[in-house]
């Protein structure tokens, strides 16, 4: 049970830092776009304030120029991290460049709007997985079951949890709002929890909320949701 829950947030200013610190929060995935690039170092300087481990989510854009790419590259380094989410058209438009220029840069392709039948090709073809379980019921299995969503993500895992490097879980049900806090929807977050900490999976978990959720009271009610299911878990466990 080594992952690491994490908040999301447009590191472009001071609070949202400060906020995610003082709910407890102990990682952050970085939301980028040109603006964001264009102010690397000051991001780096700021991030490096508040005692958090960061992630990237690479811009949902394909114009992006090299000195752009470049920008990336340098705060992916500079923040220490370990994988970046970026979506499947940015991937197939920037895989080659990203390669040639900061190879070690280890990108997690996220699954979005995918029908059932393509989530094999998503998960054999690209080189780290960012799980998005959120998408997997609202577009891949919409409208399923609870149960059938758990069927579908302990298969995945079964087969590639090797590969995911990345997690989205917000507090999603069947044909309900997207991107709220993980808390609101417990049997949900419980159920991915759970199957994420029998394959060992020992990256960030991201409540992935809009920012009208990023605040202190939300996020410590995560916080707390996952504290009160490591300490369930642990006893489940226990001889």
């Amino acid at each position: 049970m080594t992952f690491e829950l994490a908040t999301k947030f447009k590191p472009d200013a001071d609070e949202p830092f400060a906020a995610a610190v003082a709910a407890g929060m102990k990682a952050a995935e970085l939301w980028t776009g040109p603006e964001v690039l264009a102010a690397a170092g000051e991001v780096v300087e700021r991030a490096r304030r508040f005692s958090l481990r960061y992630a990237l989510h690479f811009p949902n854009r394909r114009d992006l120029t090299p000195e752009q790419l470049a920008a990336f590259a340098e705060l992916y380094r500079a923040l220490d991290c370990r994988s970046f989410t970026i979506h499947e058209l940015e991937y197939d438009r920037y895989a080659s460049d990203l390669e040639r220029m900061a190879p070690d840069l280890r990108p997690a392709v996220e699954n979005s709007m995918l029908a059932y039948d393509d989530l094999p090709r998503w998960a054999t073809t690209r080189p780290g997985l960012t799980l998005d379980v959120e998408h997997i019921w609202c577009f891949t299995v919409r409208g399923a079951p609870l149960s059938e969503v758990v069927a579908v993500v302990r298969d995945l895992l079964k087969q590639h949890a090797h590969k995911v490097r990345h997690v989205h879980l917000p507090g999603y049900w069947a044909e309900g709002e997207e991107h709220r806090p993980l808390h609101r929807s417990p049997d949900f977050a419980g159920a991915m929890l759970g199957l994420l900490a029998d394959v060992g999976y020992s990256g960030f978990v991201v409540s992935e909320a809009d920012t009208q959720y990023q605040t202190v009271p939300e996020m410590s009610a995560d916080v707390e949701f996952v504290a009160a299911w490591r300490r369930r878990r642990t006893l489940a466990d226990s001889p």
